[in-house]
Parts: C-alpha cells; structure tokens; sequence
C-alpha cells in the first residue's frame, strides 16, 4: 500500500506528472518489487516446508519456527506503534 500512497501523494502535489511515461515507469518498478518479493517468499516457504517434510529433525524445524516470525513480528510492530500513542 505504501507504494501506491507515495505515488497518489506524487500525483497531488505535481498533476503535471500524471500519466507520463515516467509514472508509468515508477509504476512498473513498484508492482515489479512487490511481484519478486512475492515470489521469493513463495519460493522460500515451499522450500522450506519440503526440507521439513523429507528431514523432520531438530534444524529445519527451527528453521521453519524461525521463518514463522514473518508472520508475528509485523503485526505486533505495527499493534505496538498503534497503541503507544493512545
């Protein structure tokens, strides 16, 4: 989301800007980014739930735990900075 504020805040400030070849540009860039992160988050956690499912041993479940993070951590930065202004 924050891609798309930054250039709907780009367009707001310059409407001379909007449209152009060069926003297309900044565009493609941004869902480009957003598609390879995508895709290597894909990628990494089917890997890593294959290396769980043929080596079940003490490493790859700590590994896999480990990657799990990415699904908690966020959510509770983004609670706590929420909440701490309140």
């Amino acid at each position: 989301m924050l891609p798309v504020l930054l250039l709907l805040r780009l367009i707001a400030g310059e409407p001379d800007l909007a449209w152009t070849t060069r926003f297309f540009a900044w565009g493609w860039n941004s869902l480009r980014v957003a598609l390879t992160a995508a895709l290597l988050a894909v990628l990494l956690a089917m890997l890593m739930t294959y290396a769980v499912r043929l080596a079940p041993g003490r490493v790859t479940r700590t590994g896999s735990l480990v990657l799990t993070l990415g699904y908690a951590v966020p959510g509770t930065v983004i609670a706590v900075g929420i909440l701490l202004p309140l």
